[in-house]
């Protein structure tokens, strides 16, 4: 696994965490991953998906859960998001991505009245 890296401009160290699949050494086979709220960061959603499913193991799975997505938050929110460039999706937008990908038995959990949503994806 790569180490983070670590500024020498600062006293306080910073670590500088490469956000999507692509990036990360994901060459050994792994039974699960869990993505909190990053997902939506991540520059290419459809092949980062692909990628998690190539390397998770038989009957291996994926977790993401988020308070960020389509339907918690209006207009406005969405619009703040915009200079960050997430990617917003809906509870049927996150069930088409990892279903697209690949994945097997997709469930979906909105609490909205928690303000988050959990899907999860299995590899056959």
């Amino acid at each position: 696994m790569r180490r983070p890296v670590v500024s020498s401009a600062s006293t306080t160290p910073r670590r500088a965490w490469k956000p999507h699949a692509a990036l990360l050494d994901l060459d050994a086979a792994v039974s699960d991953r869990i993505a909190v709220e990053t997902h939506y960061y991540w520059p290419d959603l459809a092949n980062d998906a692909r990628e998690i499913l190539r390397v998770l193991k038989p009957g291996g799975t994926l977790l993401v859960i988020a308070e960020a997505y389509k339907g918690r938050y209006g207009w406005l929110f969405q619009l703040a998001m915009l200079p960050m460039r997430a990617k917003l999706m809906s509870a049927d937008e996150h069930r088409a991505w990892l279903e697209t990908a690949g994945f097997t038995g997709v469930e979906v959990s909105e609490k909205r009245g928690h303000g988050w949503i959990c899907v999860t994806g299995r590899r056959a």
